[in-house]
């Protein structure tokens, strides 16, 4: 099954339905650029998958296709599946609960109030630049872009800086040619603000993940902070208009590879 952008518009009830009665709860699918993966559409085999670790391996390192050099590394998706030091969508173990305790105990010590605020404060600034024109695309104009710019706000990226990171992190998201690039890009700015807050910090989500207390281990190097944040913003993204109409959850799909998975191939 040809899984892209376009084959995942509309209602996905209408779309799993035939593949259920043809494959079961994992479907076998083809990503854009020809790369195989496996898609489990069924919730009781998700679980399964998902609390296997020793089988279903979330390092990406794993997956047999990368393994022998079946992924093109030019590939628009491999941004966001290809392994990345730092971050707990890729590991598991202890090393995941390090890192996951870190950053749960950072976003812990979000105000509430403050966050409200400047949702508040964001919405407002979006919606008045289109207001004048009486109409909008709902989803460009303010339903993908909110989130995004109050993710990046918590790590402690200005207001200014967030707005220009959007086209980037859009980029990424279609997992399109300009992909790669656009990766870069966001790294390089995240990077230099991790850089800037191991120098001074403030009360900010990347401050805390570079100076804050971390259980079961050592202080997290500026590429694990650097790659951790950029996840948080990633894993909101996913769940929002930014991320539903991309590939980034398709793209999902391949993160399980592993040796069950090679066999069943």
């Amino acid at each position: 099954m040809r899984l892209n952008s376009e084959a995942v518009q509309g209602s996905l009830a209408d779309l799993y339905e035939p593949w259920r009665r043809e494959y079961g709860p994992v479907v076998p699918v083809e990503l854009d650029g020809g790369v195989p993966a496996f898609l489990v559409i069924g919730h009781r085999t998700l679980r399964e998958v998902c609390s296997q670790e020793s089988l279903y391996s979330p390092d990406s390192r794993n997956w047999a296709d990368w393994r022998a050099g079946r992924v093109p590394n030019d590939w628009p998706l491999l941004p966001q599946v290809a392994y990345q030091e730092g971050s707990t969508r890729f590991l598991s173990g202890p090393e995941h609960r390090r890192l996951r305790g870190v950053l749960a105990s950072g976003l812990a010590q979000v105000e509430a109030a403050s966050a409200r605020r400047y949702t508040e404060w964001v919405a407002d600034r979006l919606i008045s630049r289109f207001a004048p024109k009486g109409r909008t695309e709902v989803v460009a104009d303010y339903a993908a872009p909110l989130p995004l710019l109050v993710m990046l706000r918590l790590l402690g990226l200005p207001h200014e800086a967030g707005e220009q990171l959007l086209p980037a992190i859009f980029r990424l998201l279609e997992g399109g040619p300009g992909a790669h690039r656009a990766n870069e890009e966001i790294s390089d700015i995240i990077g230099r603000l991790v850089v800037a807050r191991r120098a001074k910090p403030d009360r900010d989500l990347i401050s805390w993940l570079i100076h804050g207390p971390v259980d079961g281990g050592p202080a997290l190097s500026d590429l694990e902070v650097r790659n951790l944040a950029w996840l948080t913003v990633m894993a909101g993204a996913g769940g929002t208009p930014a991320g539903s109409a991309t590939p980034w959850n398709a793209s999902c799909a391949t993160r399980r590879c592993t040796r069950s998975s090679s066999r069943a191939r």
